[in-house]
């Protein structure tokens, strides 16, 4: 095992081919005994999906300048965990309810919510952190709570509970 505090070594021997006829010969790149040089570079850590796909470092703008040079669409990435900065921030529009009337209807769209409504959108990523956030925040409560109901209608048209839930 290397030690970590001494610099990296490198030499790299390559078989260099010939002119036909001759046979091909070892070549010794880089010199035993001296420190690699690397290149200073930055890490692109929230880079589009077309950049992350084509594994090319993307300089994050939006669009970014590979997107644009290529003509696609560029989007940005899945992994932020950030719903919206003004979700984290208390508001006086979003104060939350600290007495709410929960009812069994209600406990009933959040369990069809969790266990069949999510898994049939789209970003599946996004869902565990909206979850979250709902319980501070009233408004995104209200929306799964609708969304639920409204695909309980559509599973169970005959029913009329759910229709009045929206």
């Amino acid at each position: 095992m290397s030690n970590s505090t001494s610099p990296a070594l490198f030499a790299n021997t390559i078989l260099v081919s010939r002119d036909a006829g001759q046979a091909p010969t070892l070549q010794t790149i880089g010199v035993m005994g001296q420190a690699r040089k690397k290149r200073p570079h930055n890490k692109s850590r929230r880079g589009c999906i077309a950049c992350k796909r084509r594994r090319v470092k993307c300089d994050e703008r939006v669009p970014c300048s590979s997107c644009v040079k290529r003509n696609i669409s560029c989007l940005p990435p899945f992994h932020q965990h950030v719903v919206a900065p003004s979700l984290s921030i208390p508001s006086a529009h979003f104060q939350m309810d600290m007495d709410p009337q929960i009812s069994l209807l209600h406990l009933e769209l959040f369990h069809h919510w969790d266990k069949e409504t999510r898994s049939t959108l789209t970003f599946p990523q996004i869902w565990p952190v909206v979850m979250q956030r709902a319980f501070n925040e009233d408004f995104i409560m209200s929306a799964i709570l609708c969304v639920a109901a409204m695909h309980l209608t559509t599973l169970c048209p005959q029913s009329t509970k759910y229709s009045h839930a929206r």
